[in-house]
C-alpha cells in the first residue's frame, strides 16, 4: 500500500454536500483504495433522515464507495478529470449492518476485481473503528 495524499476534489466532480471522500489515505493502483469520510455533523441531509435519530442512507454509503472506486480507476489509468466521468452503472449484494450518523469516521475501502474496456468493477466496504458497517459490488464506466 502507498501513501496517498490524493486530494479527492482534484479528481471527483463532486462537491459537498455530495462529496463524500474527506481524503485518500492509501492506493495501491490497481489492485486497492483507502479513503476517509468523516460524516459532517450540520449534514443537511440528516436533519429530515431521521428527525430526532439521524442515519446516514445506505445509497450515501454506497456513494461512498463509488467514489473511492473512481478515485482508485484514476491511481489505475490516470484520465482527465475535466473531460472524463466515471458513472456508477451497477449496486450488487449491498449490505448495510449498523448505524451510521453525524460525526463518525469512516474507512471506504475498494478493491479493483475486475475490468473489461470502460467498464470497472470494485469490491466496496464501509467500516467504522474496524467494524463492517456497509459493503457492495459495483459496476462503473469511464467514459473519456
Amino acid at each position: 500500500m502507498i501513501d496517498a495524499p490524493t486530494n479527492p476534489e482534484t479528481v471527483l466532480r463532486h462537491r459537498p454536500p455530495v462529496l463524500l471522500v474527506d481524503r485518500v489515505a492509501a492506493v495501491e493502483p490497481g489492485r486497492r483504495l483507502e479513503a476517509r469520510w468523516r460524516v459532517p455533523e450540520d449534514w443537511s441531509i440528516l436533519a429530515g433522515h431521521f428527525p430526532g435519530e439521524p442515519i446516514v442512507p445506505g445509497v450515501m454509503l454506497v456513494e461512498a464507495i463509488a467514489q473511492a472506486s473512481a478515485l482508485l480507476a484514476h491511481a489505475t489509468d490516470p484520465f482527465d478529470p475535466a473531460t472524463a466521468r466515471m458513472y456508477l452503472a451497477a449496486i450488487e449484494r449491498a449490505r448495510f449492518l449498523e448505524r451510521v450518523g453525524p460525526g463518525d469516521v469512516l474507512d471506504v475501502l475498494t478493491r479493483l476485481t475486475g475490468r473489461k474496456g470502460p467498464l470497472w468493477r470494485f469490491e466496496g466496504e464501509v467500516r467504522r473503528g474496524g467494524v463492517l458497517v456497509a459493503a457492495a459490488a459495483i459496476s462503473a464506466a469511464l467514459r473519456r
